[in-house]
C-alpha cells in the first residue's frame, strides 16, 4: 500500500510539475508574441486619402500616393511626395508585375510609357474612361487618385 501511495503522490506530482511548467511556457510565449508591426509609411490611417479624386489636381497627398505604389514595386525611400529615379523606377516595376507596363527598359522617369501604365492601372482599379495616351490631364489624375484611394490609402484591394 504505502508503495501504491508514493506511486500515486509520484504521478501528481511530476502532473502538477508538467502542467505547470507548460503554463509558465505559454505564458512566457504569449508575452514574447510580437505586437501588430508598426504602421509603414503607406498604411492606411497613415497616408492620406487624396482629393484630386474629385478636383483633378494633384497635391502632395497624391504624389505620395504614386510613391506607395512605387514602394510596391520596391521603392524603398522616403514617402514625402516628391519622385524622383528611383520612385518613378518603383512605379514602373509595379505597374509592369501587373502587366500595365511593358518598357523595353525601365527609365526612372515619368515619361509617356509610364503614363500610359498609369492610365491603364487607372481604367482598371479606378474610374479613369480616357485614351491609354500617355498624357495626364484632369480625368487621368481623377481615376488614378480613385484608384491610390481606394488600393492603397484605403486598402479595399
Amino acid at each position: 500500500m504505502r508503495h501504491l501511495a508514493k506511486t500515486v503522490l509520484g504521478i501528481t506530482l511530476a502532473t502538477v510539475v508538467a502542467v505547470g511548467t507548460a503554463a509558465t511556457a505559454h505564458s512566457a510565449e504569449r508575452q514574447a508574441e510580437p505586437r501588430t508591426a508598426a504602421a509603414g509609411p503607406c498604411s492606411p490611417g497613415v497616408v492620406v486619402p487624396s482629393t484630386t479624386e474629385y478636383d483633378g489636381i494633384p497635391g502632395p497627398n497624391f504624389w505620395k500616393l504614386v510613391q506607395c505604389l512605387g514602394a510596391q514595386g520596391g521603392y524603398t525611400g522616403p514617402i514625402d511626395g516628391v519622385l524622383g529615379y528611383n520612385s518613378w523606377m518603383g512605379v514602373q516595376k509595379r505597374l509592369d508585375s501587373l502587366l500595365f507596363y511593358t518598357p523595353p527598359t525601365y527609365t526612372g522617369s515619368g515619361d509617356v510609357e509610364t503614363w500610359k501604365g498609369l492610365q491603364r492601372y487607372a481604367g482598371h482599379y479606378g474610374t479613369y474612361e480616357g485614351p491609354v495616351d500617355g498624357y495626364p490631364g484632369v480625368n487621368t489624375y481623377k481615376g488614378l487618385a480613385y484608384a491610390l484611394n481606394e488600393r492603397i490609402a484605403l486598402r479595399h484591394p
